[in-house]
C-alpha cells in the first residue's frame, strides 16, 4: 500500500484539485521519487516574504468575502505570519549584532572590574568655573573675573594677559594631591577617573596656547604614581579635546558659535597616542576614554574612534586596558552604538571596547526652566532605575562614568524640594543616593565613578562633593565602596 503524502505535500494541483482529493478518490499516486509528482501535480513551493504577506493582507482587507468570520480568519492568519517573519528577522539581526560585538576580552575585563566604586577628580586638569571658580578657589580664574569668563580657555587668556600664569600651576599643585588619593582609598573606593585637557599633553608651552601647560604630563605622572601606591585603578579621560568636542565649558572651551567642524580629530588622536605611549606599562591604568560628552555626528565619531582605538592599541594591550566610548545622550545607544559602532567597530578589530553612560537625572528638563513640570519623585525614583537599566542593554559592557546627587534646581521639582523641611530634604537625598548606588551595581552592572571628589563651593557640597557627602551621611560607607 502507498502511504498518505505528508502534510507539506498537500499543495494545490495545477487542475484545481489537491493531492488529498486524489487520495480520497483512490487515484494511484506515484512514489515520492517520481517525476510525475514533482512537475505535473505540484506547483513550486514559494518562499514567503514580508512584502508578500503585507500585499496579501492588503488584498484581504480590500476585498469583500462572503462572511466576516472568513475575512477575520484570513486576517488573523496573515497577521500571525507577519509577526513570525518580523520576529525571525529581528532575531537574525540581533544574532548578527551579537556576533559583531561579542568581545571575550571585554567580557574578561568586565569580570575583573565588576565592582567599580570610584570617583572623578574633576576640575583639576580641566577647570570648570562653577566647580573651582572664585571667590572660593583661587587659581585658574582671576578673582575679579565675571561669569563671562567661565571656561579654562578664557581664564588662561586672562592669566597670560596679566602675566599671572603661575597661579594656574599653583592651583593644580594643591587642588589634588597624594592625600586625596589616600583619602579616596581609605573610604573604600577602588578607582579614579581623571579628566584632562589636551593642553596637558602639548609638547611645549607655545603649543598649548592659549592654555597654560604648566608641568604638563607631570600632573598625570603624579596621579598614576599615587594611584599605584594606594591600590587604585585609573580611567584616563580626554575631557577637553582640541577645538572642543561639544563647545561647552566642560571641555575647556565654551563657544556659542561652536560647530563640529571645530573639533580637530588629528590633534585629538595625537593627544591620545602621546598619553598612551607615556603610560603604556603602568598596570593601574585599566581604561582610556577617547572623548567626554561629544556632540559630533556619528560618522565623524566613528572615524575618530577607530583611529583613537588604534592609537591606544599601539601602546596598551587589550588584555589589560579597555577603550571607552562615552554615549553622551541615551538615544545614542540606539543611534550610535547599536546602529553604527557595534557593527563597524567589530571586536575582532577593536577588542575590549566598553561604553560609558552618564546617569544624571537632574538635567532631563533643564531646557524648560521654570516651565518644567515633572515631579520630584520621578527624578529620584523611576528615572534612577530607568537610567541604570540602560547599562544592562548595551551589547558591550558599560559603566556609569559620572553620576551625582544633584537634584533639579528648576521647575516643579525644585519647588517641591524647597517646600520640604531640613529632615525631609535629608531623607530624600539619602534615599536618592542609596537608590543610585544600588541600581548602578545591581546584577551585571559594573558601577562607575561619582562626579566629583571635591566641590569647594558650599552650595555644591550636598550634590557634588563625594568626600563631604560621605561625611554628612548621605552615602553610607558600605554603599559605594569595596
Amino acid at each position: 500500500p502507498v502511504a498518505p503524502p505528508p502534510p507539506y505535500l498537500l499543495q494545490r494541483r495545477t487542475d484545481g484539485g489537491s493531492l488529498e482529493e486524489s487520495w480520497r478518490s483512490s487515484e494511484t499516486l506515484p512514489s515520492r521519487g517520481s517525476a510525475a509528482l514533482s512537475a505535473s501535480r505540484l506547483m513550486p513551493l514559494r518562499r514567503v516574504t514580508l512584502a508578500d504577506s503585507l500585499a496579501e493582507l492588503s488584498a484581504v482587507l480590500a476585498s469583500s468575502p462572503p462572511t466576516a468570520a472568513r475575512r477575520t480568519g484570513r486576517c488573523a492568519l496573515l497577521l500571525g505570519r507577519l509577526v513570525a517573519v518580523t520576529a525571525a528577522a529581528a532575531a537574525f539581526v540581533a544574532l548578527l549584532l551579537w556576533a559583531a560585538a561579542h568581545d571575550p576580552l571585554a567580557a574578561d575585563w568586565a569580570e575583573r572590574h565588576a565592582r567599580l566604586r570610584g570617583v572623578n577628580f574633576g576640575g583639576w586638569l580641566v577647570a570648570e568655573r562653577w566647580l573651582v571658580g572664585p571667590p572660593t578657589v583661587p587659581g585658574v580664574f582671576e578673582p575679579s573675573s565675571s561669569w563671562a569668563q567661565d571656561d579654562e580657555h578664557d581664564a588662561s587668556l586672562a592669566r597670560r594677559g596679566s602675566g599671572t600664569t603661575e597661579a594656574v600651576s599653583a592651583f593644580r599643585d594643591v587642588f589634588i594631591t597624594r592625600a586625596d588619593f589616600a583619602a579616596a582609598a581609605a573610604l573604600g573606593l577602588n578607582s579614579v577617573r581623571i579628566p584632562f585637557g589636551w593642553w596637558i599633553a602639548a609638547p611645549t608651552d607655545a603649543a598649548a596656547e592659549p592654555y597654560v601647560r604648566g608641568r604638563g604630563l607631570g600632573y598625570l605622572d603624579d596621579a598614576v604614581l599615587w594611584a599605584e601606591e594606594e591600590g587604585l585603578t585609573v580611567v584616563l579621560d580626554l575631557h577637553g579635546a582640541p577645538g572642543s568636542q561639544n563647545g561647552e565649558q566642560t571641555s575647556g572651551l565654551e563657544y556659542p558659535d561652536w560647530d563640529p567642524s571645530h573639533f580637530d580629530a588629528d590633534a585629538a588622536v595625537w593627544t591620545v597616542e602621546t598619553v598612551a605611549a607615556r603610560f603604556s606599562n603602568r598596570s593601574c591604568i585599566v581604561a582610556f576614554e577617547l572623548l567626554n560628552e561629544p556632540r559630533l555626528g556619528t560618522t565623524a565619531l566613528l572615524e575618530y574612534y577607530r583611529r583613537g582605538s588604534e592609537a591606544v592599541r599601539r601602546h596598551m594591550p587589550p588584555e589589560r586596558v579597555a577603550v571607552v566610548i562615552n554615549l553622551y545622550f541615551f538615544q545614542h545607544m540606539a543611534t550610535q552604538a547599536w546602529a553604527s559602532f557595534d557593527w563597524r567597530m567589530p571586536a575582532r578589530r577593536h577588542p575590549n571596547l566598553v561604553y560609558d553612560l552618564h546617569t544624571y537625572t537632574c538635567f532631563l528638563e533643564r531646557g524648560r526652566g521654570n516651565d518644567a513640570s515633572l515631579p520630584l519623585w520621578l527624578y529620584t525614583g523611576p528615572l534612577v532605575e530607568l537610567y541604570a537599566a540602560l547599562l544592562s542593554i548595551t551589547v558591550r559592557p558599560a559603566f556609569a562614568g559620572e553620576w551625582s546627587l544633584c537634584l533639579p534646581w528648576y521647575g516643579a521639582a525644585a519647588a517641591t524640594f524647597r517646600a520640604m523641611n531640613p529632615p525631609e530634604q535629608r531623607a530624600l537625598r539619602t534615599g536618592f543616593a542609596s537608590r543610585q548606588a544600588d541600581a548602578l551595581t545591581r546584577g551585571d552592572r559594573l558601577g562607575g565613578h561619582f562626579w566629583t571628589w571635591k566641590a569647594p563651593h558650599e552650595d555644591d557640597k550636598d550634590s557634588w562633593d563625594f568626600a563631604e557627602i560621605v561625611r554628612r551621611g548621605f552615602i553610607g560607607r558600605g554603599e559605594w565602596s569595596v
